[in-house]
C-alpha cells in the first residue's frame, strides 16, 4: 500500500497499477475518466467493452444517476498478492476517485463481514502414527551447533542449474 490510510489500495487492473478506494457500501466497481484514459493508454487487459446499456448508477442520498461512459471486464487484484479475479467495472464522468465495491473486496480477501470474523482457527497438532512412540536422546549438557553449508551433489549439479535459469 502506497498510502498510510487502510481504505486506499494499489491494486493491478488488467495489468496496470491504479489507486482505489474500498467502499463496502458500493456493490459495483467504479472507475474515473481520468483514470480509464490512464489504463487504456498504458495498454491495460479488459474485454467487452461497451459504450450503450441499460445499467443506472445512483450514488447515496441522491436521485441524480452517475453519468456512465463505458461499462467493462478485467482482471484485478492486489498489487502484493498473486491472486486475481475477473470483475466488471463502470467508467463514471467526472469522478472524484476510482472505487472498489463490497463484492470484489470480499472476493479478494480485504474485506470480511460477519460473526466469522471473530472465529479463531482451532490449532491442529502435528500428525501423529498410531501405535509408534518415537523418543528422541538429546543431551541437554552438549551445545547446539549449526551444520555448515554443504555443496550440491555432483550427479545433480546439471539439474539445479537448469532449475535456477
Amino acid at each position: 500500500m502506497e498510502d498510510s490510510s487502510d481504505d486506499i489500495m494499489d491494486c493491478n487492473i488488467g495489468g496496470v497499477k491504479l489507486l482505489f478506494f474500498i467502499d463496502s457500501g458500493s456493490k459495483v466497481n467504479i472507475i474515473t475518466d481520468d483514470d480509464w484514459k490512464f489504463i487504456f493508454k498504458n495498454n491495460a487487459v479488459v474485454w467487452d467493452s461497451v459504450t450503450e446499456f441499460k445499467d443506472v448508477l445512483k450514488p447515496y442520498a441522491t436521485t441524480q444517476p452517475l453519468e456512465i461512459l463505458v461499462k467493462f471486464i478485467s482482471t484485478i487484484g492486489l498489487s502484493e498478492r498473486a491472486s486475481e479475479i475477473i470483475t466488471t467495472f463502470y467508467v463514471v464522468k467526472h469522478g472524484d476517485t476510482s472505487i472498489l465495491g463490497k463484492v470484489s473486496v470480499k472476493q479478494l480477501g480485504v474485506l470480511k463481514l460477519g460473526m466469522s470474523v471473530f472465529a479463531v482457527d482451532k490449532v491442529t497438532p502435528f500428525p501423529k502414527i498410531k501405535n509408534v512412540l518415537v523418543k528422541l536422546s538429546i543431551d541437554p549438557y552438549v551445545k547446539p551447533v549449526q551444520q555448515p553449508v554443504r555443496r550440491v551433489p555432483v550427479a545433480v549439479e546439471k539439474q539445479v542449474q537448469a532449475k535456477l535459469n
